[in-house]
């Protein structure tokens, strides 16, 4: 894909495609980059509302330009998108399900990577992680993502999206506050980036990236309002449900 390609222009791109309501889901398009530099990777992932309409995407968009660029479409699978948006994580995927690395591998990991004696499943994504996706979300313009300021904050809405927060076995408190202290680190600085006149910035971004945390099963009542009074903004209608 263009590394300067927008959500916007793959959801054009497959426009003849259903995706999930952003009401049910937070976000269906993937664009992943490195979380050190900010260099958008080679692939974009994009989530279908039914097989059919990932056949027909596939049927009528391959070999298709995006942005001048000729693009080939083709079928993945859940394990491979969760791979892509969980790089670092030592264990596998099923469908949509986790599975944790053996014990061994557990204890040969880092302390700062989840590893060491803890008993504890590793978490999904680690702090150095989360800490370099805040950098390049604090000064994109410093990054590859300068021409897609978007970028890493969408980044942060894949990884909510898709963390395995179902399987509440794996997750400890401490894990949840982490993913819910990056959301809320994010949003901040989103929100000094649009305090300022020249940036140029997708200006629905605000409310996908609070809408993504108002729609996290695993986040408190608490953090949602937090969430929405750092934003500065109101709940959207459509998900007033998941405050409850």
């Amino acid at each position: 894909i263009p590394w300067d390609v927008s959500q916007n222009d793959v959801r054009h791109f497959f426009s003849s495609s259903r995706s999930p309501s952003i009401s049910t889901y937070a976000q269906s398009i993937h664009i992943m980059m490195d979380r050190t530099t900010g260099k958008t990777l080679s692939d974009a992932y994009v989530e279908f509302l039914t097989v059919g309409d990932m056949r027909r995407a596939i049927e009528t968009r391959h070999q298709k330009p995006l942005k001048g660029r000729i693009v080939s479409v083709s079928e993945c699978t859940q394990e491979e998108l969760l791979g892509v948006v969980f790089p670092k994580w030592r264990g596998t995927f099923y469908g949509t399900c986790a599975i944790p690395p053996a014990s061994d591998v557990v204890k040969s990991m880092s302390t700062a990577a989840g590893g060491g004696n803890s008993g504890c499943c590793p978490p999904f994504i680690t702090r150095e992680e989360i800490n370099s996706l805040l950098v390049v979300c604090k000064n994109y313009k410093l990054h590859f993502s300068r021409k897609c300021a978007e970028r890493p904050f969408e980044n942060i809405i894949s990884v909510i999206t898709k963390y395995p927060w179902h399987q509440t076995h794996l997750i400890t408190t401490m894990h949840r506050d982490h993913i819910y202290e990056m959301l809320k680190l994010s949003i901040e600085s989103l929100k000094t980036h649009l305090s300022k006149d020249y940036v140029q910035i997708d200006s629905t971004l605000l409310e996908r990236l609070t809408r993504a945390g108002i729609m996290c099963p695993t986040f408190t009542e608490r953090q949602k309002m937090t969430l929405l009074q750092t934003a500065r903004i109101d709940c959207p209608p459509d998900i007033l449900s998941y405050l409850v």
